[in-house]
């Protein structure tokens, strides 16, 4: 097998962590999918995190498993220098926590209130995130805004952080998923540091939490949280809060933390009307110097009403195919592009399936046939076929598509994908046969 770059040897770096019985799956999304990769040459190994905080727990506590896990892979042992793209910060003021998590290249900066669509589904939630910004007096405390995932709420939380950084850049502001609350609340158990946990989350003048419905089910971090909400509350400072849901719906949750909650004002997002979508789309287009068609928008707009992420995702990717081909999108490619993303909402089990009908019936295999041991040139072609439109179709792992064939290994994976682009590239007529499969899958 031919591992091309130093992504694509993180990338087994990664699964080594995740197959390492001395970790659990928190330790590697808190620490090690953070981790970008930047350059391998001779015995050194260069890579990048976003915080001196990330930088150093990393070094503290992993650095030596990571050097061992490249020695293993390319044979000869290697360095690991980690970077830090933070500049110092003064100690005084805390940085944000995380950012949005974004598929569409937006970044915080680009998350303001002159960017975001108002209609009549957000209209309150979005002028009480104004008022908040604009008051220092804290009028609305908590202000919790609640609606289903990919209606804005994110985009709002950063409205007014980047509205209060303007009008009052003095401001310690800090912005926070609950998931990530958790997460550093029981490292700081494990660290016996609570004390540097509670300065950080009650020390500044706004706290901004996303996500809120994760405090569900944990009990000794709703304590911490109420304590911090308390102190927070108590001094005067503004506390901005989103969930999926309205505080009496959010599971197991205590009595007394609902009351805080709903003791400030409540707000929700609903779901944007046709004008809003195009609006939506419009204003996203315009972003993206990419000029649509009133077809297209309108196609758009009726296929795609219940995420905005979706839409301004599709939005994106015409954009780049514009750029790319030079052509003006069309409803064919629209369409197609939406199939897409209904397929990623669709069960994996579902869309696994498919893929392993397609690839029978285009290949002339069985299914049972290609999830078999046996090796022949056409059965290794299909089974190739496989691992590549599972890779590219499912959020699945390379060991989880290598488990869904009877336990095969992630680096056989990862060899069948990497022979199927290959050969993508160099034939024309079989990358057709692939984007044929592709469609089919996404059609049905």
């Amino acid at each position: 097998m031919t591992i091309k770059s130093f992504e694509q040897i993180w990338e087994l770096i990664c699964e080594q962590f995740k197959n390492d019985p001395r970790y659990n799956s928190f330790a590697y999304d808190l620490w090690i999918s953070i981790i970008r990769p930047l350059d391998l040459a001779g015995d050194r190994a260069v890579v990048e995190v976003d915080t001196h905080f990330q930088q150093s727990l990393i070094e503290k506590n992993y650095k030596a498993t990571l050097e061992q896990y490249l020695a293993d892979v390319l044979g000869f042992e290697v360095s690991l220098e980690i970077l830090c793209a933070e500049e110092q910060e003064k100690k005084e003021k805390p940085a944000p926590v995380s950012a949005p998590v974004s598929h569409f290249g937006n970044t915080p900066e680009e998350y303001t209130f002159d960017t975001f669509v108002v209609g009549e589904g957000n209209r309150f939630a979005f002028a009480a995130c104004q008022a908040v910004a604009n008051d220092a007096t804290c009028s609305y405390n908590p202000l919790f805004i609640y609606g289903k995932s990919g209606l804005g709420k994110t985009h709002l939380l950063f409205g007014i952080l980047n509205k209060i950084k303007e009008t009052r850049p003095g401001s310690v502001i800090l912005y926070v998923k609950c998931e990530q609350f958790t997460n550093e609340f029981i490292n700081a158990i494990q660290e016996d540091n609570l004390n540097a946990f509670k300065n950080k989350y009650r020390k500044v003048d706004v706290l901004l939490m996303d996500d809120i419905q994760f405090l569900a089910n944990k009990e000794r971090v709703q304590e911490e949280f109420f304590h911090t909400f308390n102190d927070l509350y108590h001094y005067g400072k503004q506390i901005v809060l989103t969930s999926d849901r309205p505080p009496k719906e959010i599971p197991t949750l205590q009595d007394r933390i609902k009351t805080r909650f709903e003791s400030g004002l409540i707000t929700d997002i609903q779901i944007p009307d046709f004008e809003t979508r195009v609006a939506i789309i419009r204003r996203k287009a315009e972003s993206e110097n990419l000029e649509l068609g009133s077809d297209v928008v309108e196609m758009l707009a009726n296929k795609l009403k219940s995420n905005i992420r979706q839409i301004e995702g599709v939005v994106t990717k015409l954009a780049a195919l514009k750029n790319l081909e030079g052509k003006k999108p069309s409803l064919s490619v629209v369409q197609l592009i939406i199939n897409e993303i209904v397929m990623q909402n669709k069960p994996t089990e579902t869309v696994i399936d498919r893929i392993m009908q397609e690839v029978s019936s285009t290949f002339s295999v069985s299914v049972e046939d290609i999830r078999s041991r046996r090796k022949t040139a056409d059965l290794a072609l299909s089974r190739h076929v496989c691992f590549y439109l599972i890779k590219e179709m499912t959020s699945l792992t390379m060991k989880e598509i290598g488990n869904y064939f009877g336990g095969k290994d992630h680096t056989t994976v990862l060899y069948g994908c990497e022979r199927i682009s290959e050969k993508m590239e160099e034939d024309r007529s079989f990358a057709d046969v692939i984007e044929g499969i592709k469609k089919n899958v996404s059609n049905e």
